[in-house]
C-alpha cells in the first residue's frame, strides 16, 4: 500500500489498548534487551514502557503524534527500506504490520540486516486459520482492511523467516476479540488473558505470534 493509505483517515476509530502495550512491554522486558526498533508504531504507545527505543512508520500523520512524546525517537520511514546502518538492534518489533506491505519479504530481509547477529524479531499478523476465519469468511475482522495485502499462514511466514537466516523461537496464536460466537465473553476473556500475563494460545487466536532469532554465522543469501 502507499503512504497516503494511512494518514489521518486511517486512525478514525484507532484507540489505545493500554492492556496490550502493557503485555508486550513486560514480555520484552522479561525476555530482551535493548536497542529495540518498532516498525509500524503508529502512535508509539510502546515508547512510554520502553528504554532504548526507537519508532518508525510509513504515516506522516502517526509520528506527528508520537513525535509529541520525543520528537527523537519516531520518524517517518518505509519498512521495506530501513534507513539503518546494519547491525544496529537487539530487537525488531512488527506488530500488525506484515499483512499492510506489498512485499513483506523486502522488510524481513531489511530487519536481518538492520538486526545484530543473535537479535530477534517479533511478529504479530491476522491468523487466516483461525476459527473466527474460518466461520466468519468475508466478514472476519482482517478481510475489511483494505488495506490488508498480505494475508498468510504461520507456515508461509516461517519459511520466509528461515530463508534469511531467522531460527523460530515461539510459533503461537493470540487474541480473540474476533471470536464468532458469544462475542462479548471472549472479549473479557481475552482481556483477563492479557492481564494475567498469558494472551498466547495454541492455534485459535485472532493473530499469529511469531518470534525468530537472526544467526549470521550461517548465511545462505
Amino acid at each position: 500500500m502507499e503512504q497516503q493509505d494511512f494518514e489521518e483517515n486511517y486512525f478514525t476509530n484507532y484507540k489505545e489498548q493500554t492492556f496490550r502495550w502493557k503485555f508486550w512491554s513486560n514480555y520484552i522486558k522479561n525476555n530482551f534487551q535493548g536497542p529495540i526498533l518498532e516498525i509500524g508504531c503508529s502512535y508509539g504507545f510502546l515508547y512510554k514502557y520502553l528504554k532504548d527505543y526507537t519508532g518508525i512508520d510509513i504515516s506522516k500523520h502517526a509520528i506527528k503524534i508520537a513525535q509529541k512524546q520525543n520528537k527523537d525517537k519516531f520518524s517517518v520511514m518505509d519498512a521495506e527500506k530501513l534507513d539503518f546502518k546494519d547491525n544496529q538492534f537487539n530487537l525488531i518489533l512488527t506488530l500488525d504490520l506484515l499483512e499492510h506491505l506489498n512485499n513483506p519479504e523486502e522488510c524481513i530481509k531489511e530487519c536481518a540486516r538492520v538486526l545484530k547477529n543473535k537479535g530477534s524479531i517479533i511478529i504479530s499478523t491476522p491468523n487466516p486459520e483461525s476459527k473466527s476465519k474460518r466461520v466468519k469468511g468475508k466478514n472476519w475482522f482482517a478481510n475489511k482492511d483494505k488495506t490488508h495485502v498480505s494475508i498468510h499462514n504461520a507456515n508461509y511466514w516461517i519459511k520466509l523467516l528461515r530463508k534469511h537466516n531467522f531460527v523460530v523461537t515461539v510459533n503461537k496464536t493470540i487474541d480473540l476479540f474476533d471470536f464468532p460466537y458469544f462475542n462479548k465473553l471472549f472479549i473479557l476473556i481475552n482481556l483477563i488473558l492479557y492481564k494475567i500475563n498469558k494472551p498466547f494460545l495454541k492455534k485459535s487466536g485472532d493473530n499469529l505470534v511469531i518470534i525468530a532469532k537472526i544467526d549470521k554465522t550461517s548465511q545462505t543469501q
